[in-house]
C-alpha cells in the first residue's frame, strides 16, 4: 500500500472525523446555550411582564380604594353641613315662634 494512502486512512481521515465531531459538538453546545439564554430571557420578560400588570392591578386597586374612602368623607362633611343648616333652621324657626307670641 502507498505511503500517501497509508498516512490518509492512518491519519488524515480519523483527523477529520475528530473535527468533524468536535464541530458537531460545539455547534450543539452553543445552541444548548443559545436555548438557555432564550428561555432565560423569555422567562425574565414573562415575570417583568407579571409584575407590571400586578403593579398596575395593585394601584388602580389603591386608587379606587382611595376615592371610595374620599366619596364617603365628602358625604360625611355634607351629612355634617345639612344637619348642621337643619339645625340653625329649626332654632330660627323656634326663635321666630317665640318672638311672635
Amino acid at each position: 500500500e502507498p505511503e500517501a494512502v497509508k498516512n490518509l486512512t492512518d491519519n488524515v481521515v480519523p483527523q477529520s472525523h475528530d473535527r468533524w465531531d468536535a464541530m458537531v459538538n460545539h455547534t450543539h453546545d452553543t445552541m444548548e446555550k443559545a436555548g438557555e439564554r432564550l428561555d432565560n430571557m423569555i422567562n425574565q420578560s414573562s415575570t417583568a411582564w407579571q409584575n407590571s400588570v400586578e403593579g398596575i392591578k395593585n394601584s388602580t386597586s389603591a386608587a379606587v380604594q382611595n376615592s371610595r374612602e374620599n366619596l364617603e368623607a365628602v358625604k360625611n362633611q355634607t351629612r355634617g353641613a345639612l344637619e348642621a343648616v337643619r339645625a340653625r333652621t329649626s332654632n330660627l324657626i323656634d326663635t321666630m315662634r317665640n318672638t311672635t307670641e
